[in-house]
């Protein structure tokens, strides 16, 4: 169990199971026995606030867990004036790679990665470009965004903002 609810589709990768949750935790288990391996908090406390009749982080994870040749990337937060994470850990067991505050910005979405960049998309705002190795910030992309992001080896394609339309980054 965890202390929130887990809103995106859990990553199952090498007999694993990862899920971000509102409770701000990140949480790894096995997936033949559902024994916790290990669990990660990116913020630096457990301050919790009212959302949607339950109690959640200030800094929940909604951006899903990314597993990628042995690296767990996720976003944790929510409310852009509070600030988010985001965060590269060992997919093995749990430790911390590297770690970024981030600034006005409101994660919400699966992350998508290419062999150098992270793309991290913010609900109806545009996806946020960062550095795969260290995440390091390198742009937002144009237009108005949405949660939707599909990563091609030609482009990365995101929306639909609120008049429905689709955006690409090549």
């Amino acid at each position: 169990f965890t202390e929130g609810p887990v809103r995106l589709a859990p990553t199952v990768v090498d007999g694993r199971v990862y899920a971000g949750s509102d409770d701000g935790v990140v949480y790894c288990l096995s997936a033949t026995d559902g024994k916790l391996l290990w669990k990660y908090r990116a913020s630096p406390s457990d301050y919790r606030v009212p959302g949607n009749g339950r109690m959640m982080s200030v800094w929940p994870v909604r951006t899903g867990v990314l597993v990628d040749e042995g690296i767990a990337y996720f976003c944790a937060g929510l409310f852009a004036f509070e600030g988010a994470y985001l965060c590269a850990v060992n997919a093995e067991d749990g430790s911390e790679i590297w770690k970024h505050r981030l600034k006005n910005l409101s994660p919400q979405g699966y992350m998508l990665a290419s062999a150098n960049r992270l793309y991290v998309p913010t609900g109806y705002g545009p996806p946020v470009v960062f550095n795969r190795k260290d995440g390091e910030y390198l742009h937002a992309l144009g237009g108005s965004g949405g949660a939707f992001c599909v990563l091609t080896d030609e482009a990365l394609i995101y929306g639909p903002d609120l008049k429905g339309s689709l955006e690409a980054f090549r």
